[in-house]
């Protein structure tokens, strides 16, 4: 018996197209769109108005500044795991890389959830391991320095706020004269890394001081409290720190804003509100060799005779 070659290749291709169209029936995505399109659209609809400014603005660097130079704007559909592992290789800082790879994890992930495309190809991408440098109170000494060098200079006040407010850096920028209540004594942050922190702080003494000091007579209740921006503070703080050089940081302002108040009884859940962290594991974490030491003072009062 013989055997018709052509006729069971024609059969293979027929069966074979069959297969390719069965397997392209299985996932269709809901519609065609661009990487760098999503991220638009991901941001848009799942970031502004969800988080705060600052890590807005952050988000938007990543992608603007880390993301797009360095990866090739293909389809949804058409981007591959090897595509944005090269992408992250290329960025500069391990830091960088961290903040650019959450927000690859979380538009990729998006996308799978709608149904943009088959696989979620972050499964198979390694977390990059960024270390944060630890930040730490200012010394007594330091402190003293500190506020020596600061006396009657132009951002005097400024730096003392974050000593008596706790506030991260472009928060305190963000304060209005409205946010002031000097009849209840608190003042309101409108906090700029995510939307929990929002809140309300004391206005202790020596900050309400300052403010009344600040204030001018014809003041606007919409108008900024400091009129400086966060790169001018940059700046200036940078040259002190080199001029006396200095080894902490002003993020250090808020830690030691931090530790008084550990050192001065007030709980950590307090602390917590204050500081805007959004859960209490970010705040002991961070203050744990405080909190430590404090728990050793603590024991010495322990004296019960058996």
């Amino acid at each position: 018996m013989s055997i018709d070659l052509e006729f069971l290749l024609t059969q293979f291709n027929i069966l074979s197209d069959k297969i390719d169209n069965l397997q392209f029936n299985i996932f269709k995505p809901i519609k065609n769109i661009y990487l760098f399109d999503w991220l638009v659209e991901w941001v848009d609809t799942y970031k502004r108005g969800n988080v705060g400014a600052s890590q807005l603005r952050q988000i938007e660097i990543c992608i603007d500044k880390h993301i797009k130079p360095n990866i090739k704007n293909c389809l949804l559909t058409q981007l591959t795991s090897l595509d944005i592992q090269k992408c992250l290789n290329k960025i500069d800082t391990t830091r960088n890389t961290e903040s650019c790879y959450y927000v690859f994890l979380g538009a990729i992930s998006t996308a799978y959830n709608n149904r943009l495309i088959e696989f979620n190809i972050m499964n198979t991408i390694k977390k990059p391991k960024h270390n944060r440098k630890t930040g730490r109170a200012l010394t007594e000494k330091e402190l003293k320095k500190f506020l020596k060098v600061i006396s009657n200079t132009k951002y005097e006040n400024v730096f003392k706020s974050y000593l008596l407010t706790g506030c991260r850096k472009s928060e305190l920028f963000a304060i209005k004269w409205s946010d002031c209540d000097f009849k209840n004594d608190t003042i309101h942050i409108l906090g700029t890394k995510t939307i929990t922190s929002n809140r309300i702080i004391p206005m202790f003494k020596d900050m309400k001081d300052i403010l009344l000091n600040m204030r001018p007579s014809n003041y606007k209740l919409n108008n900024a409290v400091f009129d400086f921006s966060v790169n001018q503070i940059d700046l200036a703080f940078k040259r002190l720190k080199a001029k006396y050089k200095f080894t902490f940081r002003i993020h250090d302002l808020r830690h030691t804003f931090a530790t008084t108040c550990l050192e001065n009884g007030i709980s950590m859940k307090v602390i917590q509100h204050w500081l805007g962290h959004s859960n209490m594991g970010t705040t002991s974490k961070i203050y744990t060799h405080i909190t430590t030491k404090l728990d050793k003072s603590e024991c010495k009062k322990f004296n019960m005779k058996l």
